[in-house]
């Protein structure tokens, strides 16, 4: 039975719309094309019951609802619901993305003659459907394009250290158009079609003729030749006279000579040629990037994976939610291919031997470029170590992110970070050494006697908690805004009055801003720049965003032994939605940072332009360096304002 994947459009100007999926075969279709923000409903229908699993890439999902309908099954994926509306099941994701459906083993029970029947599939069904391309927003596409022409100019060695998640794809629609597939994807097909091509090699090789010499005792069927008589008249003594012409090896005036024994050329073939050596380094360079991917991964943390509940969320809006899952697919399929290279290594030296593995870039040689089997080895070499190459550049760390929210998160960090080097210099302290302190994130300057630190996602932990026991600030809400609402209409308002109250005993009894910079003297005195990153409108996080945060942040985090609080300011960084750069404060002009009574701790949200936000004329640059200003006032600087202006 063809099993197609039935895709329905529920809004948008599709809707009502339907789209079939036809598994993968010889025949040549047109690549359906999806719109990032349609909300889409995908059903199957199978002969029998079992347990499918819609899989994109690596996200795996289990179907929300199955129903019978006589002999078949049909079972469907529904999109989640989120705040406002449906999510979409390619949020975020643009590109060309390739669905399949896995068919567990799994006991299966026919009705029939009062009884039933027991049928086992034996392993795993995996049903491949034709390639779709998902197509962005434009605005989405250009944030990403810059964003990743800005990070990918950063230190690759920070970028490294700082992102939590690898995931190694494209498909982000760059300038011309084009989208690549997934890299581990893209050597798993290589490394299956080099399976196919290696019988066909070894059966037929090419191989290189050596012409070569040995000793043998002379016959009927000898060959002599100029090298053989050029030996025997080194050799004479090895000569004697015979009285059989037939036998005879030379004839001299009418007299037959044969020898004990004449050096014969023979024509040996030898599989130790280039494009042999050219095999054998395409086998070698694929291993070469599976075990970097491995080695990239080898320190991650692997949990085992939960069912998906009913209804699902997109992988690309809970990214930190899915990780592991991905990470411990992706080692799997890692762990495979290396097995099986392995094998495909060994027949090659068995069958194939050469003295070295040809590990660079081929050049295509006439005998390759008439050999298919050998010519596509060249192509896939070529396009592997030109285009696909595992160096874990900036380039490679910035396509493991998946989320274009989490993508500006990145973004904004490096974007404070490279105008705090502008001021206070290169950071005194490696990102490495500091994380492995204290578990976190941090640049590190030194300016002016002050121990300034960029952190990245700083936890501050209620009052209580066992991780704030020698922490300087910590979490002081006692409530929390969820919890308390489940209550506000409870007839009985005394009884659940305590209830609601924020507790100290749970992994996320915390406050994690995004970016906090703090600025401390040798007294331990300390002032604080409180910074989140929100990919949203400037509507949003002025009116949802800051109130909450104000609360969670400025009101929320003190010193744990004192009650002060060190917060100068908090700001909300988010994309511009019209590409005009503007900053919305909280407090009136007279009382903004820019005004004749600056009140602290400012509030304010600024939208970014990423045609200029590294600019140093940029509206962000110049609220920025106002800040830090405001902060290192406190420790009565001197040359505050001519060190800072010189920058700005």
């Amino acid at each position: 039975m063809l099993i197609m994947l039935k895709l329905e459009f529920l809004s948008g100007s599709r809707k009502g719309e339907v789209a079939l999926l036809h598994p993968v075969s010889d025949e040549v279709r047109p690549r359906p094309q999806i719109r990032e923000d349609d909300v889409i409903k995908f059903s199957a229908t199978l002969s029998y019951r079992a347990r499918p699993r819609l899989v994109l890439h690596e996200i795996q999902m289990h179907a929300t609802s199955e129903q019978q309908n006589g002999d078949e099954w049909t079972y469907e994926w529904n999109p989640g619901f989120g705040e406002y509306r449906y999510n979409c099941f390619f949020q975020n994701y643009y590109g060309l993305a390739t669905l399949d459906i896995l068919l567990d083993e799994e006991e299966l029970y026919i009705d029939g003659y009062h009884d039933k029947s027991s049928i086992s599939l034996s392993g795993t069904t995996v049903i491949e459907y034709q390639e779709i391309e998902v197509l962005a927003k434009a605005e989405n596409a250009h944030r990403v394009d810059a964003m990743i022409g800005f990070l990918a100019s950063q230190d690759p060695n920070l970028i490294a250290s700082v992102f939590r998640v690898t995931r190694l794809r494209s498909g982000f629609i760059h300038d011309d158009g084009s989208a690549e597939k997934q890299y581990l994807d893209r050597i798993e097909r290589n490394v299956i079609q080099l399976e196919q091509m290696i019988g066909r090699i070894i059966s037929n090789p090419l191989t290189k003729i050596i012409e070569k010499t040995r000793l043998i005792v002379p016959s009927r069927q000898s060959v002599v030749d100029d090298k053989t008589v050029a030996w025997i008249s080194d050799n004479l003594n090895e000569l004697y006279e015979t009285d059989n012409p037939y036998d005879s090896t030379l004839e001299i005036d009418g007299l037959h000579y044969t020898a004990n024994k004449i050096q014969e050329t023979f024509v040996d073939r030898k599989t130790d040629c280039y494009e042999n050596q050219v095999v054998h380094g395409y086998a070698s360079q694929l291993k070469f990037a599976v075990k970097s991917i491995l080695s990239s991964m080898q320190d991650r943390k692997i949990v085992v994976p939960k069912e998906t509940p009913k209804g699902y969320s997109s992988f690309f809006t809970q990214i930190n939610k899915y990780s592991a899952i991905i990470n411990r697919n992706k080692i799997d399929k890692c762990e495979s291919l290396d097995a099986r290279l392995s094998t495909i290594l060994a027949r090659l030296r068995k069958h194939l031997p050469v003295a070295r593995h040809a590990l660079g870039i081929p050049r295509l040689t006439p005998k390759a470029k008439i050999n298919h089997s050998y010519r596509e080895i060249f192509f896939k070499m070529i396009e592997l170590l030109r285009f696909g190459k595992p160096d874990w550049s900036a380039t490679e760390e910035l396509l493991s992110i998946t989320s274009i929210s989490k993508l500006f998160e990145y973004y904004c960090l490096f974007l404070v970070r490279s105008k705090m080097e502008k001021v206070f210099g290169v950071s005194g302290m490696p990102l490495e050494e500091a994380r492995n302190s204290d578990d976190l994130a941090k640049f590190q300057y030194s300016w002016k006697g002050l121990s300034i630190d960029l952190l990245y996602e700083p936890h501050y932990w209620t009052a209580g908690h066992i991780e704030a026991t020698n922490a300087f600030e910590i979490n002081s809400e006692g409530w929390t805004k969820s919890k308390v609402g489940k209550h506000k209409y409870a007839a009985n308002q005394v009884d659940d009055f305590a209830k609601g109250k924020r507790g100290n005993r749970h992994t996320f009894s915390r406050r994690t801003p995004d970016f906090v910079i703090n600025i401390k003297d040798s007294e331990k005195n300390k002032k604080s720049i409180i910074l989140d990153a929100k990919y949203t409108r400037n509507e949003k996080a002025f009116l949802d965003y800051l109130p909450d945060l104000t609360m969670k942040y400025i009101h929320g985090i003190h010193q744990k032994d004192t009650g002060l609080n060190n917060s100068v300011a908090l700001v909300i960084i988010n994309p511009t939605s019209d590409m005009k750069e503007r900053t919305r404060h909280f407090h009136s002009d007279t009382y903004s940072i820019f005004g004749e009574h600056p009140v602290t701790p400012a509030l304010l949200v600024s939208s970014l332009d990423f045609n200029n936000a590294e600019s140093e004329e940029s509206e962000f640059s110049k609220c920025f360096v106002r800040l830090l200003e405001f902060a290192l006032a406190k420790f009565k600087i001197t040359e505050i304002q001519r060190a800072l202006y010189v920058v700005a």
